[in-house]
């Protein structure tokens, strides 16, 4: 799966779990939530992939599949219950 559908569906997940918190879906909201300035969220919504440690951070925090995030294969929240790239 290309980045851009898989982002598509990541913000779907990110206005669910700020919607919890009572947030309403802004950047500045999405980006907090990850830790990141603003601008690097616009890049990933732009189509620019995250770094390997930025996508292990998005798939603790949203619960996602590692497997999905990396390779676009499977469910997004298929197995995510480890949520991490590198058994331990």
């Amino acid at each position: 799966m290309e980045w851009n559908k898989s982002f598509e569906i990541i913000k779907k997940i990110i206005a669910t779990n700020l919607a919890k918190e009572g947030k309403k879906f802004t950047i500045a909201n999405a980006a907090e939530l990850f830790g990141v300035k603003p601008h690097i969220y616009q890049a990933w919504a732009k189509g620019q992939r995250p770094s390997f440690d930025e996508l292990e951070n998005m798939a603790r925090l949203l619960n996602l599949s590692p497997r999905w995030l990396l390779f676009g294969s499977g469910n997004p929240q298929e197995n995510s219950s480890s949520a991490t790239f590198i058994p331990e």
